[in-house]
């Protein structure tokens, strides 16, 4: 029969046990068969004790014959086990060889020529993957800022709606107006020797002598106290206040430019050359609550400001340190220029910087019949001291207050110039 084991070892000792095996058993069956020999030699005088004596001899030499037979193929058996092993171990060591061969020069120079090649691929692929993340990125801030445009976009039209919305006139759907970054003025009130000013007159809400326009065909009235060179009415122009095309008309427009300091005489008056028809410079003029003349202080030192302290008020802190340099000038009553000028069907717009004026004129402007014909109020604010009337904290808010309540739109402003 033929061994099976999971090892040499084992297969080994199985082997020598087989061998040993019935050799052992042969010798030692004569010692048991001695012992019953030695039993039956006792009854070998009677014939049936010599046929049982010549029955045991006969068991011993079969048993003796079957042994040798087995230990013969078992001894055969091992050596075919052995020599099976001996040529696997043998073809195993012959692949072992097969695979790990030596390369040849070329053979190495190409493996490493494959391997340069995976790594530039591989590297290629990183920068591609790279490149498409940052492109990825790119579009992902820029529709972010899309999204936030439009989200600004929605918010100014939920503003413009919620403004037409108390107007009680026909809307011009004109944007809201420009907000320039805030100017940055540390404002200082400087009182001189007499105290506040003297007002040249007091409120006057109407005359006899008064005269509403005649009809004509709606437009955008652009009223701007405190008009520099005309910057602000070029704002204007640069749908800085709402887009033009808006006005009533096809986009048709009136402008009023009112300054009182007399060096932008000429620039406003080009400006009106320039726009005939449509342009109106009052220049040396001071808009006030009233009519009549009065004392107007040059600033003379914010060159680069464009002289934008300049004031009736004494007080200001630009007319301060240029000395308190003064010119006479005529004065312009708003509410009459309003009245004279603007049609109920029109679209107006009253911007207003005029270093601390505002604090007379608003509060009589809210309480006239010329507030019914006002759309938007972009009005900027000095400190109440700079008021020549001596208006009190918090009459201006009040006045505001008065129109926003009538339907005027009137926006926190600051003047680009």
């Amino acid at each position: 029969m033929r061994l099976r084991c999971f090892d040499h070892a084992t297969c080994a000792q199985l082997l020598l046990i087989s061998l040993l095996w019935n050799p052992l058993r042969a010798l030692a069956a004569p010692c048991d068969a001695a012992d019953s020999q030695c039993s039956a030699r006792l009854e070998a005088t009677t014939p049936l004790g010599a046929v049982a004596l010549l029955q045991v001899q006969r068991s011993h030499e079969e048993n003796t014959h079957h042994s040798r037979t087995n230990s013969n193929k078992t001894s055969t058996n091992a050596n075919e086990l052995v020599q099976e092993m001996s040529l696997g171990q043998a073809e195993a060591a012959s692949q072992v060889q097969k695979v790990f061969r030596p390369l040849t020069s070329d053979q190495e120079q190409e493996v490493l020529r494959l391997h340069d090649v995976q790594m530039v691929h591989m590297q290629e692929e990183l920068e591609v993957q790279k490149s498409e993340m940052e492109q990825q990125k790119s579009e992902i801030s820029e529709m972010h800022r899309l999204l936030e445009q439009q989200k600004s976009e929605m918010e100014r039209q939920k503003s413009a709606i919620s403004d037409a919305a108390l107007l009680q006139r026909p809307v011009l759907n004109l944007e809201q107006g420009y907000r320039s970054a805030m100017r940055k003025r540390e404002w200082h009130v400087h009182k001189d020797k007499q105290g506040v000013g003297v007002p040249p007159c007091a409120c006057q809400t109407n005359g006899a002598d008064w005269v509403r326009p005649a009809a004509r065909e709606p437009r955008c009235v652009f009223i701007d106290l405190g008009a520099a060179n005309g910057n602000t009415f070029d704002h204007f122009l640069n749908d800085g206040y709402g887009q033009v095309k808006n006005c009533p008309s096809g986009g048709a427009y009136d402008a009023i430019l009112v300054e009182a300091n007399p060096i932008f005489n000429a620039a406003l008056k080009d400006t009106a050359r320039n726009h005939p028809g449509s342009v109106r410079s009052l220049v040396s003029s001071a808009a006030y609550m009233c009519e009549g003349s009065t004392s107007f202080f040059l600033d003379t030192v914010d060159v680069r400001e464009n002289f934008w302290g300049s004031s009736m008020s004494p007080n200001a802190r630009d007319v301060q340190r240029s000395g308190q340099k003064p010119v006479t000038v005529p004065l312009v009553n708003v509410v009459r220029l309003i009245m004279e000028s603007t049609l109920p069907e029109d679209y107006v717009l009253l911007k207003m910087d005029i270093e601390g004026s505002e604090h007379d004129i608003m509060p009589c402007l809210a309480k006239s019949e010329a507030a019914k014909l006002i759309d938007a109020v972009y009005v900027e604010t000095h400190p109440v001291e700079w008021s020549l009337a001596g208006a009190t904290e918090g009459a201006l808010q009040d006045s505001i207050s008065s129109l926003q309540a009538s339907g005027v739109y009137v926006p926190d402003y600051n003047s680009p110039s």
